[in-house]
């Protein structure tokens, strides 16, 4: 059933998203911060599930794409992010019922947020990764074989591309990737409509609620004390640290880690140790997220 999304909700989504990104996708900070000003100022927005959706409803699946980087010096905002689904309503003379990210890790879980606050549409609970992805053709619709186009890319200088045809996934993915390059490295796109028929069959349901489950358990437990760790969240539900796993075997890492052996920790839990090496005190760390959910047994 939909629900408005609360205002607290943003920080975990925040932090959920940030995870399942897995150090892909783009931070999500600024386009938390966008949004947080829409509530500030009064705003909400309502969470739709999937279910809902009547067969015939048409979604609007949203993306910002580029270079990570980039993304902090162009900032997108509300009224970015609803411009490619106001060209696909457009060129397809339809309407759309809802939005929802193509991709739920980084910053993509805000991107249909920030059109809903400007359109006051639903944001469906679902998307076509379950995690971050570096190419169209990666996503769940890709591999149910579903239309790649129309697709729309836009920048904020008011030009716009319409992807009508395209032979296959990846060549959709070529050509919008130099079409970004030429609009600055950073765009929004409105991708191929889709039915509520095929975000019902094809779309990994309820992954916002997903991830603001997990930022709730991220923000739920307090840090493990000592001075060799540095963990975002330990908890009975998910153990979380920056750092390298040990199972990560390379002669360089290993070297950087016997170079600083001070900062390396481990941790037990259950009975079942896990341990973590990294190295953060480096010029140029070498970081990654490692998440270790404790095995329970069935029995």
């Amino acid at each position: 059933m939909s629900r408005p999304i609360a205002s607290h909700e943003l920080e975990l989504l925040a932090t959920g998203s940030w995870i399942l990104g897995t150090g892909g996708g783009g931070s999500p900070y600024s386009s938390y911060l966008s949004m947080k000003n829409f509530y500030n100022d009064g705003g909400s927005v309502e969470l739709l599930d999937a279910e809902e959706l009547a067969d015939d409803d048409l979604v609007a699946v949203l993306s910002t794409m580029g270079a990570p980087l980039v993304f902090q010096e162009r900032m997108t905002d509300p009224a970015l992010a609803l411009r490619p689904l106001r060209i696909m309503e457009d060129y397809l003379g339809k309407r759309f019922r809802a939005v929802m990210t193509v991709e739920i890790g980084g910053c993509n879980a805000f991107q249909p947020l920030l059109a809903a606050a400007a359109s006051g549409l639903p944001v469906v609970d679902a998307d076509a990764m379950g995690r971050a992805f570096p190419e169209a053709q990666m996503q769940t619709f890709a591999i149910a074989d579903l239309a790649m186009y129309p697709h729309v890319v836009a920048d904020i200088r008011d030009n716009d591309v319409i992807v009508a045809r395209a032979a296959t996934w990846q060549s959709l993915e070529r050509v919008r990737r130099k079409v970004c390059t030429e609009f600055g490295s950073v765009a929004t796109t409105c991708q191929a409509p889709r039915t509520g028929a095929e975000i019902k069959r094809h779309a990994i349901l309820r992954t916002t609620s997903r991830a603001i489950e997990l930022g709730c358990n991220v923000n739920r437990y307090p840090t493990l004390p000592g001075p060799n760790w540095t963990p975002i969240a330990p908890s009975p539900l998910v153990q979380i640290s920056m750092g390298v796993p040990s199972a990560v075997r390379s002669p360089r890492l290993e070297a950087d880690l016997r170079e600083r052996r001070r900062d390396v920790g481990s941790y037990a839990d259950s009975g079942r140790s896990t341990t973590a090496y990294y190295a953060n005190a480096a010029p140029n760390p070498k970081l990654i997220s490692f998440v270790a959910f404790p095995y329970q047994s069935e029995n």
